[in-house]
């Protein structure tokens, strides 16, 4: 599948992707986060327990940039955040790495990881998708964060008065009656309340009729 994935992002159409069934590929025993300094192990088996919280510095030979670099033609994105947050999903997909040139098979791979304690290289031997729901796995606290927080509403705000922000997060395209509302509500709040800052979050809106949004945009453009 991978080779098709290539040929249809070069579409650069964001519409036009071809969804991955990992169900029958090899996988890294750990799981991945994205932040703003790269790649962290927020789950793995318990024989990998000790990697929880190290940050992925390398993949066989290869720095996590290199590896991105090589991983990104896979990868449906738009921008730079679209890349992010599909890329946990990818660099523990070994079928994957093997396929850009990153690792010579997909039975295991050697990582560098970055700890407390200094560097660390293991070498993983890779485990069947559906790994994680038989075996045991260790994980770190989960702490949500903002954009997290209310994952089953189409549409939601918070504010934040230390910095004076208001926070819009859009996950859905879904009933405009009760996103009518919630611009009520907002533009309201803000006739009471100027913010030096309103911070719109797309990241988890996987599109559709952008006309429920149009409330939105009429309100910030004006």
């Amino acid at each position: 599948p991978f080779r098709l994935m290539t040929i249809l992002n070069r579409l650069g159409d964001t519409h036009t992707m071809l969804k991955l069934d990992t169900s029958g590929l090899k996988h890294l025993p750990i799981s991945l986060r994205w932040y703003a300094d790269g790649a962290y192990v927020i789950a793995a088996s318990v024989a990998y327990s000790d990697l929880l919280g190290a940050r992925l510095t390398h993949v066989g030979a290869l720095t996590v940039d290199q590896v991105v670099t090589r991983l990104s033609p896979l990868v449906t994105h738009e921008n730079r955040a679209g890349l992010e947050l599909q890329l946990p999903t990818f660099l523990r997909i070994t079928d994957a790495l093997k396929f850009v040139g990153v690792v010579p098979n997909s039975a295991s791979v050697t990582l560098r990881f970055k700890t407390k304690s200094g560097a660390i290289d293991r070498t993983l031997a890779s485990v069947s998708a559906s790994d994680h729901t038989v075996s045991p796995w260790s994980r770190l606290p989960h702490v949500s964060a903002l954009y997290e927080r209310k994952p089953r509403f189409a549409h939601w705000n918070d504010w934040l008065p230390k910095t004076q922000t208001l926070y819009f997060k859009y996950n859905r395209c879904a009933d405009s009656a009760a996103f009518n509302r919630l611009v009520n509500g907002t533009t309201n709040f803000m006739a009471q309340n100027p913010a030096r800052r309103f911070v719109v979050d797309l990241r988890d809106n996987p599109g559709g009729n952008s006309l429920v949004f149009r409330p939105l945009l009429n309100y910030l453009a004006s």
